[in-house]
């Protein structure tokens, strides 16, 4: 018997494809997260990159 979609592939591995340039699909929103991890990067001693937590952030913020 065929499949309901009639294609006979499921609809879970069709969403695990990912677009070719996440940068031309970006919506603002994700836009503003990656500059905001950008902002949160840090390199540890051996010069690995890491990000601190938005609440290290706020409990961290430089006062003026």
């Amino acid at each position: 018997m065929p499949t309901r979609s009639g294609r006979g592939g499921s609809k879970k591995s069709a969403s695990r494809i990912m677009p070719e340039s996440p940068e031309k699909t970006a919506g603002p929103i994700q836009a503003k997260a990656a500059d905001d991890l950008k902002s949160r990067e840090y390199r540890d001693s051996a010069g690995n990159v890491h990000h601190h937590t938005r609440r290290y952030m706020e409990q961290h913020k430089e006062t003026r």
